[in-house]
């Protein structure tokens, strides 16, 4: 049986002809709380057998101290701590595989904050620096240089990505590649990955404009430049327009574009109004 944590014996197994009298000095002592029992080894001096547990546990015990002494004093899980809060930092194994956790969980309060390993990152490979970073994700790579909006690279369910926040137009997200590192990712980078298509099922995200050539003098609304599938091509608001196969996208100006557009215009490009008969088709008759 093992002895009542009450005393400090949390862990002390008791041989069974130990017990009963193990349990009358256990109970002397809780009643009238007798100095000379106040410890472990104290309650198990002068029982037969008691000597061996006694060095038993004193070998557990200086086995766990040497342990504690040769990791700087750290439990078995715990991998540093944290240098702003000196909250300590674990590497523990749940359900769904390894993952870090910053602080204890405490009845009441929050659960502490985690993370997930990268996928083909061993527990034992963890740094203390690694575990910061992965912590501290999702984590700001700046400002998208074109349309505006913040983007940041973190960890998900689904591994590591970055994201584009579009405001009312939503958030455009895109993986990480294998040689990306989620802790090292940059916006170039991470501008690249965003300019590529989509892919996957769901709806596809409104595209983003490789440069803003101008406002329109109509409305005063952008005309961006766009590298679409079909080659580049300029829009503005709901007609889009082909580039010329003889004209330099880098070298297209806002004139062009609002010349270009309004021929598109003119003929009838751009979306049509709902309930409006489509070009060469008659309405049909009531």
């Amino acid at each position: 049986m093992a002895v009542d944590d009450r005393l400090g014996c949390d862990g002390v197994v008791v041989e069974p002809d130990l017990t009963h009298r193990l349990l009358e000095r256990l109970d002397l002592a809780l009643a009238f709380g007798d100095p000379a029992f106040d410890t472990c080894d104290a309650l198990l001096v002068g029982l037969p057998g008691a000597s061996q547990l006694i060095a038993h546990e004193q070998r557990v015990g200086a086995r766990r101290a040497q342990l504690l002494a040769d990791r700087g004093g750290l439990e078995p899980d715990e991998l540093g701590r944290h240098p702003e809060t000196g909250q300590p930092i674990y590497v523990l194994t749940g359900q769904y595989g390894p993952y870090l956790q910053l602080g204890e969980v405490v009845d009441g309060a929050p659960k502490p904050k985690r993370a997930s390993l990268p996928k083909g990152v061993s527990p034992e490979n963890v740094t203390l620096d690694m575990a910061l970073g992965l912590l501290a994700l999702p984590r700001t790579l700046g400002e998208h240089p074109v349309v505006g909006g913040k983007i940041q690279a973190g960890l998900g369910r689904f591994g590591p990505y970055v994201v584009h926040d579009r405001g009312k137009d939503g958030k455009d997200y895109r993986s990480l590649k294998g040689e990306d590192d989620v802790l090292a990712v940059g916006l170039p980078r991470a501008l690249e990955l965003l300019a590529q298509p989509k892919q996957g099922r769901g709806r596809r995200a409104a595209p983003v404009p490789k440069k803003i050539l101008g406002n329109h003098p109509d409305d005063e609304q952008p005309i961006g430049l766009f590298e679409g599938q079909y080659g580049p091509y300029v829009k503005h608001g709901d007609v889009s327009a082909s580039l010329p196969k003889d004209a330099d996208p880098e070298h297209f100006s806002a004139a062009q574009a609002i010349e270009l557009l309004a021929a598109k215009r003119a003929s009838g490009g751009g979306k049509r109004r709902r309930g409006s008969a489509r070009p060469g088709r008659r309405a049909a008759k009531t």
